[in-house]
């Protein structure tokens, strides 16, 4: 007998039927990730307050050392090392500084301290101007400088190799300084020749400018008050009146080349030196028309002194009349 007619013919159920009945499987629910909170971000504006500069840093000085010494006003976030100037080569700067491959006459560099309360980077500016290892820093907000046009001389013609203590040393006799600014190179970190010196007091400021034209390394000093940024900008935007010089000197080739005389002068609203009115308003477009006439009167002048001198030569006589 077969399998199917055993089962069939047989009252025992088949282990093929029993258990549960078939179920189709339920549905998956799709995993939907949970939504995770953003970071906060950082604002740009916390930072400017709570960044600090700190220049005319002793090139020997560490990390550790400037932490140490800025630890006391608040916690620091982080403190980084910029401007040193290192003889790299083909190194990146990290490893030449690490090898201490400094440029001959390096003295200084330059910190950054991130404070994380902008009150301690505040109270931290009190280091301003204080003796650290031989050298005076130069402690102020490293996005928002502070500029004291009014306390402040502009010193030019220095040498390039001049350091910030040298002047220190020059200009402390007139007041007590805040701080003072040479004008570096970015690349070579060599000074560009002039600097800022800023006092803490007006008069301070007063005094130093009569340093102009003393003798300094060997150079003569230009010094004069400092400007801002706004009256430079109105400087260089000051045409340069060059119309009226070439007047003047094309009338001085004519004068010295003949005189001219008074029956020949121009009318009275011209005048023969600058070839312009009298009343001429400043920076206005020069009126061509004055330098027509002039053309003109200056090329009678010349055929009648041409005439002048044919009349003035004496006549060659004849043979006959000799005779």
């Amino acid at each position: 007998m077969t399998e199917l007619s055993k089962l069939f013919g047989s009252d025992k159920s088949s282990d093929l039927f029993s258990g549960t009945p078939f179920e189709p499987p339920k549905p998956i629910k799709p995993i939907i990730p949970e939504e995770t909170p953003e970071a906060p971000q950082k604002d740009e504006k916390s930072r400017e307050d709570r960044l600090i500069f700190v220049g005319n840093v002793d090139i020997s000085t560490k990390k550790k050392q400037i932490k140490k010494l800025f630890g006391q006003y608040g916690e620091i976030e982080k403190v980084w090392e910029r401007s040193v100037p290192v003889e790299r080569g083909k190194l990146p700067i990290k490893a030449a500084v690490a090898l201490k491959m400094y440029k001959d006459g390096a003295s200084a560099c330059n910190f950054y301290v991130l404070y994380k309360n902008p009150e301690d980077a505040k109270q931290s500016l009190d280091l301003n101007g204080q003796d650290f290892k031989g050298s005076h820093l130069r402690v102020d907000f490293a996005e928002k400088p502070k500029k004291e046009i009014k306390n402040s001389i502009f010193i030019g013609n220095l040498a390039f190799d001049t350091k910030d203590e040298e002047l220190w040393e020059e200009f402390k006799e007139f007041g007590e300084i805040d701080y003072v600014r040479i004008i570096r190179d970015h690349a070579t970190h060599m000074g560009k020749g002039f600097a800022y010196v800023a006092f803490k007091e007006k008069d301070s400021a007063v005094r130093a400018l009569s340093k102009n034209n003393a003798e300094f390394k060997g150079r003569s000093l230009r010094v004069h008050k400092a400007k801002s940024d706004k009256q430079l900008e109105k400087d260089k935007e000051k045409p340069k009146n060059m119309g009226a010089m070439r007047f003047r000197n094309k009338s001085k080739e004519l004068k010295n080349a003949y005189e001219l005389p008074e029956e020949y002068k121009m009318q009275e609203n011209v005048q023969i030196m600058e070839g312009r009115p009298k009343n001429r308003k400043k920076n206005a477009k020069p009126d061509y028309t004055v330098k027509k006439k002039m053309k003109k009167e200056q090329n009678k002048l010349k055929e009648k002194i041409k005439k002048r001198k044919e009349d003035s030569k004496p006549t060659k006589k004849s043979k006959k009349d000799k005779s």
